[in-house]
């Protein structure tokens, strides 16, 4: 409210839980891992169900990590510290290995695509704002496939109406979309979802092949 430049949020302000950080004093601490993927800038959620003021806690849109083995990187006073980690499934699971493997590698390909739209909309959008002229049909071309971000208000929690043609920022959210809906159950992946996959997929393709060939015309 504050600062008029800033985001347009779809939720009170107000619900929002304050932020968890690692204390700096001696002793014990504990900090707990949400088990998922960075979020993508732009993509990331309060709970909009049961929310309470102040206490509600932030989700992430972003796949859950597929177990393994991970490292746990600490850095403090310019020294890192690592610690080996270990992800298990949870014994409760009766799902194949084969069929988690194909789930996580799904979302997880679902989630890169989705990070690499979103690096490709930055640079279309910083491509797009050195251009001072706003007739050009170069920087047309580029705010067609990378529209800029709108500051005005969205429409109630649904946010604005989505454009009819595919965009980097389209792509994006249709990428995760596939990713998160098969994130719900440790089960094998729906017709639905597959078929989901693939038309993000497709999509992602579209868009990305524009963007190439723009970004090397430029």
């Amino acid at each position: 409210q504050r600062n008029q430049s800033a985001p347009h949020c779809s939720v009170p302000l107000y619900w929002a839980a304050p932020n968890i950080a690692l204390s700096s004093t001696a002793g014990m601490h504990r900090f707990v891992w949400d088990m998922r993927y960075d979020p993508i800038q732009g993509m990331t959620s309060e709970s909009e169900e049961n929310a309470v003021p102040h206490r509600t806690n932030f989700s992430a849109t972003a796949p859950f990590a597929a177990p393994g083995s991970y490292t746990v990187r600490l850095v403090a006073d310019g020294t890192t510290s690592t610690q080996p980690i270990m992800v298990r499934l949870d014994p409760r699971v009766k799902t194949s290995v084969a069929t988690m493997s194909r789930l996580s590698v799904l979302s997880r390909e679902m989630y890169d695509d989705a990070t690499a739209a979103h690096a490709a909309y930055v640079d279309a959008r910083k491509m797009s704002d050195g251009m001072t002229n706003a007739g050009d049909a170069m920087k047309m071309k580029i705010d067609s496939i990378a529209p800029p971000g709108s500051q005005a208000p969205r429409r109630g929690f649904g946010g604005p109406p989505q454009p009819t043609a595919a965009t980097l920022q389209s792509a994006q959210s249709t990428l995760l979309a596939a990713a998160m809906s098969m994130q719900a159950a440790d089960v094998a992946p729906t017709a639905r979802q597959i078929d989901s996959v693939v038309k993000a997929r497709a999509q992602y393709n579209e868009v990305m092949t524009r963007w190439n060939a723009l970004s090397v015309r430029h």
